[in-house]
């Protein structure tokens, strides 16, 4: 995926603590009903990885300026 700074992925239906992003300083993240957001701040690129039990899903997201 690609996306602009100061763009958001929006994960709908997720539980708490099962999404991740590196690295980590690229990124805003809040979580909030089962939402979660993740803001690209600075340009690069960044790995989003969710877990659901044993099935483990990977988003590589290039942010341009």
């Amino acid at each position: 995926m690609c996306f602009q700074t100061g763009g958001v992925l929006r994960l709908r239906g997720i539980g708490p603590g099962l999404v991740t992003a590196d690295p980590r300083e690229l990124v805003d993240m809040n979580y909030e009903a089962a939402v979660q957001d993740i803001a690209f701040l600075h340009p690069g690129t960044v790995t989003v990885t969710i877990t659901r039990g044993e099935r483990i899903d990977v988003i590589t997201v290039v942010v341009n300026a």
